[in-house]
Parts: C-alpha cells; structure tokens; sequence
C-alpha cells in the first residue's frame, strides 16, 4: 500500500488547475452512521506543503449535511 501526501497531479486530471493527490483514512466514528453513504464529504486541506487532505469529522458538520448524509 502506498500513501502520498501533496502528490502532484498530472496537468490532464485538473483542466488547468493546479492539484495534488493525498491519501486519505477515514475513521468510521468519525462518520455519521459510520461509513460513506454520500457523495459529498467536507475535507479540511493544508493548502501549502506538504499539502494535507483530512475528512472533517461529524461533529462540525452543518446540521443540512448531516441530515441528507442518510
């Protein structure tokens, strides 16, 4: 298994925008009925380097998220 973190992502996958790739571990309490069950999830990210992504956990989600989460 490899981990990255602020991987430089190929011009082609970002249409002009500048991206990186991170990995990302997700801990299941930390998730509304413990586990991805939506398309959207807020993430918190280190915009400079060594540019980390990490899930934001449940508690301070926005009650609207959290409620279309199910």
């Amino acid at each position: 298994m490899i981990r990255v973190f602020g991987l430089k992502a190929p011009d082609l996958i970002g249409s002009g925008i500048k991206c990186r790739i991170s990995t990302t571990f997700f801990v299941r309490k930390h998730l509304p009925n413990g586990y991805l069950s939506n398309g959207l999830l807020p993430l918190v990210v280190l915009p400079r380097e060594p540019c980390y992504a990490m899930p934001l956990p449940s508690r301070y989600w926005a009650p609207e998220l959290i409620r279309d989460w199910y």
